[in-house]
């Protein structure tokens, strides 16, 4: 095996740079082309994608023509002794032939990709994160392991119908606030584990021995997230509140449930101090090396380069590794993610539960934000402008005697101007009460029936809603609106 360097007791001692040049072979369904292997590039991830791999080998004489086939089973190694070192093992997805030169391209996936081809009809309720995990594997794929599944006792609620395997293991992830990896390595053994606790006996990076060349850190956040966080529904009527932050042009949606918020106020500061969390910039680079063939995804590794102020223990996000011409070297990006992981870690530590009931959350239009109105109190009740109402057993009704009358409710400022709306209401007789929304104080209202999306027909963001009463029977016990 190649090694860059030793972890002792004493620290990282780093090894001479090879000297030797590298020695690289593939096998295809169990027969070895190693003198025809002309290049190769393997691009190795954890939770963000399924690790890929092109490979070229000599066809002179098409004497491999028709031999290889889409699901053949392919290894390649490489290192600096005797090329044992396994850096890829999967499945080839793909057989390109060139006659000019004679060379035969195979683009092949690592086992990981079983996850893509697997959908996941299934709940849970209060289950641990990292059983879930073990349990979707033992469902959904045999012949796959879970012996490399570390504990993450979090409990959540969760659902899938339809959904890609792969994707409903990132949704986990996701509910770690992405503190915590998976890949799936060359035995079909998963890997799930805290990004903070792996770290690299065999590598090393160091300007002096095995560096070719090494960026600056720079502190940056380019992810863009939108991070919802759902409290106590009320009567059934969620309630919610988002924000964004970061760059970049897709979200990647953050959705926490937790019914311990009961009111607006507290979901807003749950969201704050999610926000806080991932706007912790990162700082970031990307190098070059000869190769690391025992690198494994997730892994943290010493890096020493003076002249970029870099030395201490960098996690590598992704890497690639590159044979050209008899030259091995990999590619890699790293970060300083210590910060923010513990941050996010802390975050989710104080929680004992986290609810993701995907099937529970009602939020059909995906709007951003919702205000609930009850009639516990006469909080919501804008005195001086309604008519002929009373509240009575917590619901909002005519008073006594009235043939008609009119609520309208206190104004409630938002972020920004409401651009879009639906209205949902509980009680009794609902479809017979006429109600209209205001986004600019009460200036302007349009009518809306419950239930409905509307785009808003005015600029503001101070909603007010009125309902009209026309009988005794009608009643309204909470209103709901949800907006963007």
């Amino acid at each position: 095996m190649s090694i860059t360097a030793i972890q002792s007791k004493r620290g990282i001692i780093l090894l001479p740079r090879p000297t030797k040049r590298p020695v690289c072979s593939v096998k295809i369904q169990g027969t070895e082309y190693k003198s025809d292997l002309l290049e190769f590039e393997v691009r190795r991830f954890c939770s963000q994608a399924v690790s890929f791999s092109r490979v070229v080998i000599k066809n002179f004489g098409n004497q491999y023509t028709g031999r290889f086939r889409i699901g053949n089973v392919i290894q390649l190694y490489a290192d600096y002794s005797d090329g044992t070192t396994k850096i890829l093992e999967g499945k080839v997805v793909d057989v390109k032939y060139h006659s000019r030169p004679y060379q035969i391209e195979l683009l092949a996936k690592d086992y990981g990709q079983d996850a893509m081809n697997r959908i996941v009809n299934k709940s849970y309720t209060s289950t641990s994160i990292s059983s879930i995990f073990t349990d979707l594997i033992s469902t959904y794929l045999s012949g796959h392991t879970t012996n490399n599944v570390e504990t993450n006792s979090t409990q959540v609620s969760i659902a899938w119908s339809g959904k890609k395997l792969w994707h409903c293991l990132q949704d986990l992830v996701k509910l770690t606030a992405n503190t915590w990896e998976f890949y799936c390595d060359f035995d079909k053994d998963w890997h799930f584990f805290n990004k903070t606790t792996k770290t690299s006996s065999t590598e090393a990076l160091s300007y002096t021995r095995n560096l070719i060349g090494i960026t600056p850190l720079t502190s940056i956040s380019d992810v863009k997230h939108k991070i919802m966080v759902y409290g106590k529904s009320i009567e059934g009527l969620p309630l919610f509140y988002s924000k964004t932050t970061g760059y970049g042009e897709d979200a990647e949606d953050i959705v926490i449930k937790d019914s311990n918020l009961t009111t607006l106020e507290m979901v807003k500061n749950k969201v704050d101090e999610l926000v806080t969390a991932y706007s912790s910039t990162e700082a970031k680079g990307r190098g070059e090396s000869l190769g690391m063939p025992t690198l494994n995804p997730g892994e943290k590794v010493y890096i020493f380069s003076p002249p970029q102020n870099i030395q201490g223990w960098y996690l590598i996000t992704s890497f690639t590794h590159k044979l050209t011409r008899h030259r091995f070297r990999t590619r890699f990006e790293f970060q300083e993610a210590k910060k923010r992981v513990e941050d996010l870690s802390t975050f989710l530590g104080e929680r004992k539960i986290i609810e993701q009931e995907i099937s529970e959350i009602m939020n059909e239009f995906d709007l951003d934000y919702s205000w609930i109105l009850d009639f516990d109190d006469s909080t919501y009740i804008d005195e001086s402008n309604s008519s002929n109402v009373e509240r009575s057993n917590n619901f909002l009704q005519l008073t006594s005697g009235a043939s008609s009358g009119t609520f309208v409710s206190i104004s409630y400022t938002t972020d920004s101007n409401v651009s879009k709306f639906a209205l949902r209401v509980v009680g009794d007789a609902i479809s017979d009460i006429t109600f209209y929304v205001s986004v600019d104080n009460g200036l302007t209202y349009q009518q809306a029936v419950p239930e409905t999306l509307y785009n808003a027909t005015s600029e503001g963001n101070q909603i007010r809603i009125k309902a009209v009463f026309s009988d005794s029977s009608q009643k309204i016990k909470v209103i709901s609106i949800e907006y963007s």
